[in-house]
């Protein structure tokens, strides 16, 4: 019966490849089976059955506040990578905490159901790397937000406020999860977690950048942590390339900071194998264009020692938008990318600002020139 009435909404609730993970049914009574002594079952029983791994229900009737505290604490404990079990009692612990704080009785915390089912191997690894992928997509929401704030005239300074609380609660729970990650099975994951701080450390260093050429009064506060977010980012992306030497996308964020911390790239060798493993990317695989990228960043760091090849650049650059453009997930992403990270090198990390020490020059005259080129 149940299975013929709710046929509509399994299938839409079933993705392209599987069913969803978690479904919330924060609704009066969807928990509540309908006459279960002959065999019918509840809503969130037939969901759970057809394959939904995590079915959260109320078994009675829920009030309006109560539906969003339960969702709002469930998802938020759920997205940070805690089990469901205890993403489930949270949820219930801040729906009594509510009704104790309200003149009305309610019973929204000894309302709310779950049926659960979960894999018990590696089901404590399997969380440790969905908590990754959730500070990914958060770092790149809070970036993807950031990016009005670089555009003149300024926005409101509470703005600015706000992604910089996001962005170092990314870094604050990231480093957190690096001391946790101690043991063989996370060996994995100890590289991937260290490049997430690396990227969010560099957002948040230029986010300040940006933030003290609009409120100058604030300028040299600002400058100054900015800094201290940059050394930081070199330092996890030194760790990340120490541990693959084959990564040319980390070895090339290496080198760059780097280069404008300290005016020089300690080992030339470096660079050169950077430049090798990207250019044998790209020979090897007529769709990666990434490679192109950092092939055309590892020329332009090699004007620090040698000339600068702009022809070798203009071409790698031109692979690049040729390459990308053809894949329909881009969607211009990799050239507006590679287009941003040229034009740090000219507006960012400047002998003005304190960077490149040490040399007659910078390399923003040469970013210049390739940031002027047609990417994208």
């Amino acid at each position: 019966y149940y299975s013929e009435k709710f046929a509509g909404l399994l299938t839409a609730l079933k993705s392209i490849d599987e069913h969803p993970l978690v479904v919330t049914l924060a609704a009066c009574d969807s928990g509540n089976a309908d006459r279960p002594e002959l065999g019918n079952s509840s809503l969130v029983e037939t969901l759970h059955r057809s394959g939904i791994p995590v079915v959260i229900a109320s078994q009675f009737p829920l009030t309006m506040p109560g539906s969003v505290t339960l969702t709002r604490n469930f998802y938020a404990h759920l997205l940070s990578g805690r089990d469901v079990p205890i993403a489930l009692h949270a949820a219930r612990v801040a729906l009594r905490e509510e009704a104790r704080k309200v003149e009305e009785r309610r019973h929204d915390w000894l309302s709310v159901v779950g049926y659960v089912r979960l894999p018990a191997e590696g089901y404590s690894q399997y969380l440790r790397a969905f908590g990754l992928r959730v500070q990914l997509h958060m770092l790149e929401a809070a970036r993807k937000d950031a990016e009005p704030l670089f555009a003149k005239p300024p926005p409101p300074r509470d703005r600015f406020d706000e992604i910089e609380s996001r962005l170092s609660d990314r870094i604050t729970q990231l480093r957190n999860r690096k001391e946790e990650l101690t043991g063989d099975q996370d060996r994995e994951l100890q590289p991937e977690c260290a490049e997430l701080l690396a990227s969010a450390t560099k957002s948040l260093a230029e986010l300040r950048f940006v933030q003290a050429r609009h409120f100058p009064e604030e300028r040299d506060h600002l400058d100054a942590l900015s800094r201290e977010a940059v050394d930081d980012s070199y330092k996890w992306y030194s760790e990340v390339y120490r541990r693959d030497l084959s990564k040319h996308w980390q070895g090339i964020q290496k080198l760059a900071l780097e280069a404008a911390l300290k005016g020089r790239i300690a080992d030339p060798m470096e660079l050169k194998l950077v430049g090798y493993v990207s250019q044998n990317a790209s020979d090897l695989d007529e769709k990666e264009y990434w490679a192109c990228g950092t092939l055309a960043e590892a020329i332009l760091l090699g004007a620090l020692a040698e000339g600068f090849d702009l022809e070798g650049a203009r071409a790698a650059l031109g692979l690049l938008c040729e390459r990308s453009a053809k894949d329909p997930r881009d969607g211009g992403f990799a050239a507006r990318s590679t287009r941003r990270q040229l034009e740090r090198y000219a507006t960012w990390w400047t002998q003005e600002n304190g960077y490149f020490p040490g040399r007659e020059s910078d390399l923003s005259a040469q970013a210049r020139m390739l940031v002027e080129l047609r990417t994208g």
